[in-house]
């Protein structure tokens, strides 16, 4: 039996809505994979080889806007490190289930250990790449617009001031790792020390 019959019926049904090679591909759930977004992952590996990424996006924190202009730019960079979305069989590049967003891109191999293995190297190939992504999404004409990457900052520190002024705080007595409770405090020494000034600071560029 692969591993597909042991995935939960939500997630089973989100597959159904791609061609049958994918949904009957054998499919490992790995967590958030120690990133920042938030987002459920999954690495599928169909019959002829493809290696896939099951992806879903954290409830209320993606929306529909913002999939679409990130879609766009994936289909318009065409670069090799970029990975390529599959359509559902009703050709969209996504699923919206209850407001949650699911999507299907190709794999991308490799290890996220810059900290661990830090070279100039590696640096500049990373500098590269972004500067190459920004080239091909380089508008025909320029474009002045308030930041949207700003906004989104800015109403992440507001949200933080409104628990501050709340009196919320972290709960320091759960029962986790020593080491998490010390990136806790820092984090959350950190934010309460400097959420106004960076409000500040971006305010302006709103």
């Amino acid at each position: 039996m692969t591993l597909i019959a042991t995935i939960d019926p939500p997630t089973r049904a989100i597959l159904a809505n791609y061609t049958r090679d994918v949904e009957s591909a054998p499919w490992t759930a790995l967590g958030n994979a120690s990133g920042f977004s938030g987002a459920r992952l999954w690495r599928g590996q169909t019959a002829d080889g493809r290696r896939l990424c099951l992806r879903a996006w954290p409830a209320g924190r993606m929306t529909e806007g913002r999939l679409r202009v990130i879609h766009h730019a994936m289909a318009r960079c065409k670069l090799s490190f970029v990975p390529e979305l599959l359509k559902t069989m009703d050709g969209s590049t996504w699923l919206d289930v209850r407001e949650q967003f699911w999507e299907i891109t190709t794999w991308m191999p490799g290890t996220a250990d810059f900290h661990q293995k830090p070279t100039d190297a590696r640096l500049f190939a990373a500098m590269r790449a972004l500067a190459e992504i920004h080239h091909r999404l380089r508008p025909a004409h320029p474009v002045v617009a308030p930041c949207p990457a700003v906004a989104r900052i800015l109403r992440a520190m507001r949200e933080w001031r409104d628990l501050i002024q709340c009196g919320w705080k972290p709960d320091y007595d759960l029962p986790l790792s020593e080491l998490i409770h010390l990136y806790a405090r820092r984090a959350w020494d950190a934010v309460a020390v400097n959420a106004y000034s960076v409000e500040f600071s971006l305010a302006e560029w709103e």
